[in-house]
């Protein structure tokens, strides 16, 4: 019989478990989960309480050092294995463990955006499309062979949120696609086109910063690729408070202002619209500033105001 192992950790970590005991749960020989209980968007007690229901053995470790100690050691070597949500980067000694495959998804159309972030990336970078990818791990960056390949459009009103549910939602039909024809053997692979490959390098917060001088669809972009549960884009306040832009709106008016400039409080909307780039500008609808999510008009209240 097909062993299969399961990496896997938050929201659809826990949907993939679901499913694989759902649809055949003989074939799951354990399960590693993340301790990652200080992040409010864990599965961690969810995912240890579907394990011991189903009689599955689990280990939870709080370090990829831990992880590796714990995987090689083992002499039960599995099939596959099939990683969701997981932090950390496969090593080959990792790879080299594995009888058969180690699988995982992207959320890119490969090979294109290989690397870190790729939906944020493809916000910012202004696609109208981006996808999932279901594939082989190897030892280079996202180059292993394509299982299943989903595109998905990025709509006008899409932000990180919604960009990662829909790919979510294809992940799971992808899994749910080709589960049997891994356990049957009959698992079909495509070689992704090298000389097609771009790559995206890893996001940190102190990338997120508003750069008031571009045009507004730059802005409008940048802000909504990285508003919670990413750290948000950020600016400054003139007595340099920090604040985060949550959400955006693009605006057709032609304004003549400093960028940065707060031209227009709309106090019935609670929404400001901030001069930019190009003689543009943009309404900022929600920010966050000392801890908690408020309209901007109950931060800005003259048009003498800038944001830096």
């Amino acid at each position: 019989m097909t062993e299969i192992v399961l990496l896997i950790s938050k929201s659809f970590g826990l949907e993939c478990l679901k499913y694989i005991i759902d649809h055949d749960k003989k074939v799951l020989n354990r399960v590693y989960t993340i301790d990652d209980r200080n992040d409010k968007r864990t599965k961690f007690q969810e995912i240890i309480d579907l394990c011991k229901e189903n009689q599955i053995e689990f280990l939870a470790v709080s370090t990829n050092k831990e992880f590796e100690l714990k995987f090689k050691q083992r002499s039960d070597i599995p099939d596959y294995v099939i990683v969701v949500g997981w932090y950390w980067i496969i090593s080959r000694d990792v790879l080299n463990f594995v009888k058969k495959e180690i699988i995982g998804f992207h959320y890119s159309l490969l090979p294109k955006y290989r690397g870190g972030s790729p939906l944020v990336w493809a916000i910012i970078n202004n696609e109208k499309e981006t996808g999932v990818t279901m594939f082989c791990f190897r030892d280079e960056i996202d180059n292993g062979p394509i299982i299943e390949q989903t595109k998905i459009s990025i709509e006008e009103i899409d932000d990180i949120n919604s960009l990662v549910e829909k790919c979510n939602n294809i992940m799971l039909t992808q899994l749910e696609n080709n589960l049997p024809k891994i356990i049957d053997g009959k698992m079909e692979v495509n070689f992704q086109n090298e000389m097609e490959a771009t790559y995206c390098s890893n996001r940190i917060e102190e990338f997120g910063k508003i750069n008031w001088y571009k045009p507004a669809r730059s802005i409008y972009n940048f802000v909504r690729a990285q508003t919670f549960p990413y750290p948000g884009a950020f600016a400054f306040l003139e007595d340099e408070t920090k604040i985060r832009v949550l959400k955006a709106k693009m605006v057709s008016d032609v304004w003549y202002s400093v960028p940065g400039q707060v031209v227009r409080i709309n106090k019935e909307q609670g929404s400001i619209l901030v001069g930019v780039g190009d003689n543009e500008v943009i309404e900022i609808l929600q920010i966050y500033i000392n801890g908690s999510e408020m309209s901007p008009v109950n931060v800005f209240k003259s048009i003498k105001s800038r944001i830096l």
